[in-house]
């Protein structure tokens, strides 16, 4: 009798094992990112996934180390992503630095091709922000500093005009604002009474990389000279200074 060959074992973990494992990744992105942290249980979560809590201990064994592996998951995708796209960036300016728009749509871009796949993961992407800093800042940290300082660095060669600071600055607003963007929370819609809609992400991406280069490229803030003081009547001000010397405790002026 002529035996039948059994197929080659696959090395690692068995495929059963690999899928629960994405299972349980798929519905914790689903509960944090609507629950949050501190709304979502592995209870929820292994009866949403249907699977015993107890694999969930086994395959990432706290909830705070199940939040990061989800986190982490697709935060590192978009990290390698941003890296290539930048990359392709520069490479294309031929040794010059690349103009700040092509830069910031680098940027902007590989978030919202993964939200086109994974909605669930840009609600978390923006919900972390409102995170304990325990669950927060670590993760954040980890998974976005190395590829977010390389494009600061590469906006600086980009606009040598502006002050570093001021870069770093605008950085920081420009990742809120988008995070606010990839939220889903439909303001546009609301505040224009439907005239304007943001479901279209490639209009949304254009709309955004044009609203951050022109903060971008403005003047540095300390580019301008302070606002002069109001003046006041020469009696009105001596008359607030002997108010504050005749109060009973008050201190001496300065």
């Amino acid at each position: 009798m002529t035996k039948t060959a059994k197929a080659p074992r696959r090395p690692g973990r068995p495929v059963e094992s690999l899928d629960t494992r994405d299972t349980i990744l798929d519905v914790a992105e689903q509960q944090f990112a609507a629950l949050g942290f501190a709304g979502t249980t592995l209870r929820d979560i292994a009866r949403q996934a249907d699977v015993n809590q107890a694999l969930i201990g086994y395959y990432f064994g706290s909830k705070q180390t199940l939040f990061e592996a989800v986190y982490k998951r697709r935060g590192s995708e978009v990290s390698t992503l941003r890296m290539r796209a930048l990359d392709a960036v520069e490479a294309a300016a031929n040794g010059s630095p690349p103009d700040a728009r092509s830069i910031i749509l680098a940027y902007l871009r590989p978030q919202f091709d993964i939200k086109r796949q994974y909605s669930a993961w840009s609600r978390l992407q923006a919900r972390i922000h409102t995170e304990p800093e325990y669950n927060a800042f670590q993760i954040r940290k980890d998974v976005y500093d190395v590829v977010t300082q390389r494009y600061i660095a590469a906006l600086e060669k980009a606009l040598p005009h502006i002050d570093p600071a001021d870069i770093h600055w605008r950085m920081t607003f420009m990742i809120g604002a988008y995070l606010y963007v990839l939220a889903d929370v439909a303001r546009l819609d609301e505040v224009s009474t439907q005239r304007y809609r943001g479901d279209d992400i490639d209009e949304t991406i254009d709309r955004l990389a044009s609203y951050f280069v022109g903060g971008m490229l403005a003047p540095s803030t300390y580019a301008f000279p302070p606002a002069p003081e109001k003046s006041r009547p020469a009696k009105d001000r001596t008359a607030g200074r002997s108010a504050v010397q005749t109060q009973p405790g008050s201190p001496a002026p300065g």
